[in-house]
């Protein structure tokens, strides 16, 4: 799969990746269709210190669950979803820089 990883202030790659799979009981595997680019997102691209493996970028999308763990309830193969997450930003990683969303990160199943 491609990814989007940043490798330092204005170094942005589009890249191929390991493809993910289950770690935790707790985990599920979302298929990307789409994703946005925030405010937050540009700011982490100017601040981020340089990184050898890179720094995976973007932190809200929408896609189909394509796996669940065993633990994982009220998601199903198949499902639609989106995924908004707060990141915490600036070199202290002390202030989080939050969209207008909920904080932490949520799964929305469409229906």
């Amino acid at each position: 799969m491609q990814a989007t990883l940043m490798y330092g202030p204005g170094d942005v790659r589009v890249e191929e990746v390991p493809d993910p799979t289950l770690r935790e009981p707790t985990d599920a595997v979302v298929r990307v269709l789409g994703s946005g680019i925030c405010e937050g997102d540009l700011v982490l691209a100017q601040w981020t210190p340089a990184s050898e493996q890179g720094v995976r970028f973007g932190h809200e999308f929408f896609g189909v669950v394509e796996d669940i763990g065993s633990d994982v309830s009220g998601l199903s193969v198949g499902d639609l979803v989106k995924i908004a997450g707060e990141i915490a930003a600036g070199p202290s990683r002390a202030a989080p820089v939050t969209c207008p969303i909920p904080p932490a990160v949520t799964a929305t199943v469409a229906s």
